[in-house]
């Protein structure tokens, strides 16, 4: 004899009888599972995602402190037959240097303190520093 759910007549009287709720219990479980799963599937997908967006801080005195998207570097003077007038060296144990195409003039200054924000070029190095574009600078 084959087992047929929707059909539970053709079983034997004694199991007919719990054919129906064992079914039902079978299907409204998965259902309820189906459901769980893609519940969650939705509401991770829906969550907003924060901005983190930095904020200002003015001194005392009127200046503008850097935002947290700012990075700390130096400015080193170079000489002209590298290729590139300026370097910034960043802030770290290693030495990195980068080498900004768009420098401001009043930072162009050897061994200034700087907080700047960056976007990497995609352009061969004039030097040994990374091309960048300077967004926004704050001197230290």
């Amino acid at each position: 004899m084959e087992f047929n759910a929707w059909q539970p007549a053709d079983l034997d009287p004694a199991i007919a009888v719990l054919a129906p709720p064992i079914v039902q219990y079978a299907y409204m479980l998965k259902k309820t599972i189906l459901f769980a799963t893609f519940s969650v599937f939705a509401l991770i997908q829906c969550t907003t995602k924060k901005n983190i967006v930095a904020t200002e801080t003015p001194q005392e005195w009127g200046e503008v402190l850097p935002t947290k998207a700012h990075l700390k570097g130096i400015i080193l003077q170079q000489s002209p037959q590298e290729g590139c007038p300026y370097l910034i060296q960043m802030e770290g144990s290693t030495a990195y240097f980068l080498d900004p195409v768009n420098l401001p003039p009043e930072f162009a200054q050897d061994k200034k303190e700087v907080y700047f924000t960056f976007r990497g070029l995609r352009q061969m190095n004039r030097c040994k520093g990374n091309p960048i574009w300077i967004l926004d600078m704050v001197p230290k």
